[in-house]
């Protein structure tokens, strides 16, 4: 059975990139086009970690609106979101995203099994671009 522990094990690190876009031949364990969880779950990991990233734009929010509501170019984008809300002096937040944040994550193809070992992941370790307030 996997465990928390098994999340705290750093796969990538930095994100592995080319310039400003993922690059999953960079890789060191590979492409995760499968089931895990990540502190998030997803049926396909590389996937969702590029909804996160959302790295065809150089910000998700404009400078002039990070104190403020504003709606969310996605609903899969809350990293971006953050760092653009953290870094309204940065006109470009990607190269930010990509060189300073790590992956880790564990395989897991059974739906039920992500969603409970998510819900315990953000329980125990209260990661704070995961508070979200759309719900």
């Amino acid at each position: 059975m996997i465990s928390i522990s098994d999340l705290l094990n750093i796969k990538e690190s930095p994100l592995p990139h080319k310039e400003t876009a993922l690059d999953w031949s960079r890789s060191s364990c590979g492409r995760p086009s499968f089931g895990g969880v990540y502190v998030g779950k997803a049926s396909d990991l590389a996937k969702r970690i590029g909804l996160h990233l959302k790295l065809k734009t150089s910000r998700t929010v404009a400078p002039g609106a990070v104190n403020g509501v504003c709606e969310r170019m996605t609903t899969s984008c809350q990293v971006r979101d953050r760092l653009d809300r953290l870094f309204p002096n940065l006109p470009d937040t990607r190269s930010l995203a990509l060189d300073n944040l790590a992956l880790s994550y564990a395989r897991i193809e059974a739906f039920v099994e992500r969603f409970f070992l998510e819900d315990l992941a953000v329980g125990m370790l209260r990661p704070i671009f995961n508070v979200d307030s759309e719900r």
